[in-house]
């Protein structure tokens, strides 16, 4: 019984340590791929949310 007990604490322990590790991050490339197919429509070429039609959107900044 204790064997089993502490058997199922060991695999609940690795099952936490498992689901806190960090997700693994894209290379640059594959992040710049995404972010031209993602977001540039949006945030514009540099990100910094310059997209040609900005300027046809109202501005929602209270005066």
């Amino acid at each position: 019984m204790i064997r089993l007990i502490f058997t199922l604490s060991a695999a609940s322990g690795l099952a936490v340590l498992v689901a806190c590790t960090a997700p693994s991050m894209p290379e640059p490339e594959e992040g710049a791929l995404f972010f031209v197919d993602n977001c540039q429509s949006c945030h514009g070429p540099t990100g910094k949310g310059m997209a040609p039609w900005r300027l046809t959107w109202p501005s929602n900044r209270a005066i």
